[in-house]
C-alpha cells in the first residue's frame, strides 16, 4: 500500500473499512483514494476522496480513469485532506462522540 498511485476501496455494505484509512496513512506517493459511497468510512474520508457507487459500473470506471489521470497537485490535495480527517478524527475523538451520544440520550430519559 505504499506504493499505490489510485486505491480503491469498493464494498457494498461495511461497518467500517480500516482500509481506506490505513492505505492513506502509509502511501507514499500522494495516492488517491478511490471509496464506495457505502463504505463505512465514506462519510468521514468523503471531502478527499473520489466517490463512487458500489454497483456502478461505468461510474466506477469513470473514477478510475479520473484518478489514474490525476495531475500531482490534484493527488497532493486528495492525500493532504484524507490525512488530516485520519489524524484529526482518530479514536480518542470516536470515543468523544460515543460519549456525547450517550449523554444526550441520557438527558432525554423521563426522570423518576
Amino acid at each position: 500500500m505504499k506504493l499505490y498511485d489510485v486505491l480503491m476501496v469498493n464494498s457494498t455494505i461495511d461497518g467500517m473499512n480500516l482500509v481506506a484509512k490505513e492505505g492513506p496513512a502509509v502511501n507514499t506517493r500522494n495516492g488517491l483514494l478511490i471509496l464506495s459511497e457505502t463504505t463505512g468510512a465514506h462519510p468521514q474520508l468523503r471531502d478527499g476522496v473520489i466517490s463512487v457507487s458500489a454497483t456502478d459500473i461505468e461510474g466506477t470506471a469513470q473514477a478510475l480513469y479520473r484518478g489514474i489521470n490525476a495531475t500531482m497537485s490534484e493527488r497532493e490535495t486528495h492525500a493532504a485532506t484524507v490525512i488530516d480527517k485520519i489524524e484529526k478524527e482518530d479514536i480518542i475523538t470516536w470515543l468523544q462522540w460515543q460519549v456525547e451520544d450517550i449523554t444526550a440520550i441520557i438527558r432525554k430519559l423521563p426522570q423518576n
